[in-house]
Formats: C-alpha cells, sequence, structure tokens
C-alpha cells in the first residue's frame, strides 16, 4: 500500500501474525505515525519491507535482525532515531538497505561490512558520527554507497578502493586527512562526491584512472598542490568541482577546457555540458571561458 490509499494512524501491530507474508509495503504516507510495532519481527519470511516517506518516530526495532530472509529493506525518509541496530547484521541476504533521511545517531556499524550480499547502502542525511568502517571495503557487491550530510570524522579508509563502485558519496561531513590513493583503483565509477569536507593534501593524480567518471566533487575543502594533468584523461566528464580550496594551484588541463569550448558540447540554449567550478582569482590557472565560480543558486559564472 503507497500513498494512492491516503493511510493513517499507526501501524497495527497484528501485521506481524501474517506470518507466511513474503512482502510489505506502507510507503509515502506521511500521516501513518508512530513507532514501528516490533511485532514485524515475526515477519520471518519477509524479502522485502518497504515503510519509506511515511511519519514514522522511534527507534528501529532490534528484532528486525530476525528478518534474515530479507533482500530488501527501506525506511527512508521517516523521522527514527536512535542507533543502528547491531542485530542488522544477521540480514546476510540484504542487497539493499535504505535508512536515509531519518535522524539516526550513532556510529555506523562495521559488521555492516559482513553483509556481502549488499549492492546499494543509503545512510545520508542522518547525524550519524563517527569513522567509515574500514569493513565496508568488503563488499565487493556494492554499485552505491551514500553517506553524506552526517557528522562522520576521520579519515577516508582506503579499503574503499577495493570496490567495484559505481556511486560514492562522502559530501558534506566532516572527513580530514588525505584523500587515499586506492580510489583511482574504482574504474566503474561515475559519480564522486567529496565537496564540503576537512580533506587535505593532493589530488591523487591516479583520479585520472577514473575514466568512467561524470561528476567529480572536491570543492570545499583544504586540498593543496596542483590540480594533477592526469585528470584530463576524464573524457567522460560534465562536473568538475574544485572551489574553496585556497591552496590549490596549477591549471585545469586543456584536454577538459577544450571539452568545454567544443561546439559538440553545447546544448540548445548555448550553454556547456561541462562545468568546471574554481575560485574566480585563486591560485588554479584557467584558459578563459573555461571555468566559472558557483553563486548561492549553484549556477556557474564564467570567471573573467
Amino acid at each position: 500500500l503507497s500513498d494512492s490509499y491516503d493511510l493513517r494512524g499507526t501501524i497495527p501491530s497484528a501485521l506481524g501474525n501474517l506470518i507466511n507474508l513474503k512482502n510489505l509495503e506502507l510507503s509515502g504516507c506521511f500521516s501513518l505515525q508512530g513507532t514501528i510495532p516490533t511485532a514485524l519481527g515475526n515477519l520471518t519470511q519477509l524479502t522485502s519491507l518497504i515503510l519509506s516517506g511515511n511519519g514514522l518516530t522511534g527507534t528501529i526495532p532490534s528484532v528486525f535482525g530476525n528478518l534474515v530472509q530479507l533482500t530488501f529493506l527501506d525506511l527512508n525518509i521517516n523521522r527514527l532515531s536512535g542507533t543502528i541496530p547491531p542485530t542488522l547484521k544477521n540480514l546476510k541476504n540484504i542487497m539493499i538497505l535504505y535508512l536515509a533521511g531519518n535522524m539516526l545517531t550513532g556510529t555506523i556499524p562495521s559488521t555492516i561490512g559482513d553483509l556481502f550480499q549488499m549492492n546499494s547502502l543509503l545512510l545520508y542525511f542522518n547525524r550519524l558520527r563517527g569513522r567509515i568502517p574500514s569493513s565496508l571495503g568488503n563488499l565487493v557487491q556494492l554499485q552505491e554507497l551514500a553517506l553524506s550530510n552526517n557528522a562522520l570524522t576521520g579519515t577516508i579508509p582506503s579499503e574503499l578502493g577495493n570496490l567495484n563502485i559505481g556511486y560514492l558519496d562522502l559530501e558534506i561531513n566532516q572527513l580530514n586527512g588525505t584523500i587515499p590513493f586506492s580510489l583511482g583503483n574504482l574504474t566503474q565509477l561515475t559519480f564522486l562526491f567529496m565537496n564540503q569536507n576537512q580533506l587535505t593534501g593532493t589530488i591523487p593524480s591516479t583520479f585520472g584512472n577514473l575514466v568512467q567518471l561524470e561528476f567529480l566533487g572536491l570543492g570545499g575543502n583544504q586540498l593543496n598542490g596542483t590540480v594533477p594533468s592526469t585528470l584530463g584523461k576524464l573524457a567522460n566528464i560534465t562536473t568538475l568541482y574544485l572551489y574553496n580550496n585556497t591552496q590549490l594551484g596549477g591549471t585545469i588541463p586543456m584536454s577538459l577546457c577544450s571539452a568545454v569550448t567544443a561546439g559538440e558540447t553545447v546544448d540548445d540554449e548555448g550553454f556547456s555540458s561541462i562545468q568546471i567550478a574554481i575560485d574566480c582569482g585563486g591560485q588554479i590557472s584557467c584558459p578563459d571561458g573555461c571555468c566559472g565560480e558557483l553563486d548561492i543558486n549553484l549556477n556557474l559564472n564564467i570567471c573573467a
């Protein structure tokens, strides 16, 4: 049942009596409120549990660890609080785990790295803190990892370079230290977001290996050194954010600027299909018309 039914009230505990149920979806009903009944932990035959887009409060029941047949658990966009239950380590068949858009606190359990079937893990827009577990590097089936808009600290684990991932979002946290060169092993990556952290050191030259990359966000950090010439190999890049790195210098590779000015990359309204955002007047050198500065609405204004 979804938003077309305009469900109201709370989830009845009696649903826990439907012990042969395989799939349960109650989503997109913002008038569906209250806590998640622990009785749902009796539904041990469930393979899919979707409770997203409601007004649910309280904690994620620890008894969800009993749902060992689950492949899909979606609790996105509620008002859930508390920590991620350590009992979720029992969900050995889980492929999709969506807990984003809540008010979850505490740390990311390292045991999530033992859920080897996982291909999508969304934890963004919560209040999670602590380090990114290095054990996430064990999730070799993972295609999508989104941890943005939390309060995560510490360094980016080099073990993430073991993944075969296509989408990696770590932006708007408090991550520090250097960017691991091992991320250059993620040759299937199309989107890499690391904006708005406290990252230091240089941009790894190995990023030139990310030939599928379309979006590279490194803005709002404390990076230094020079822009590596190897970024010129990123033939599929459409967006490159380097703004607000006051100690970062060097020159934008000419091959990227050629893509900006090439006629075939300009859309019907005359806008280039590639955006390179820097600080106009900063230390990065960029040919005329190639780079711009983002305004408050994220529009790119070409540097004069």
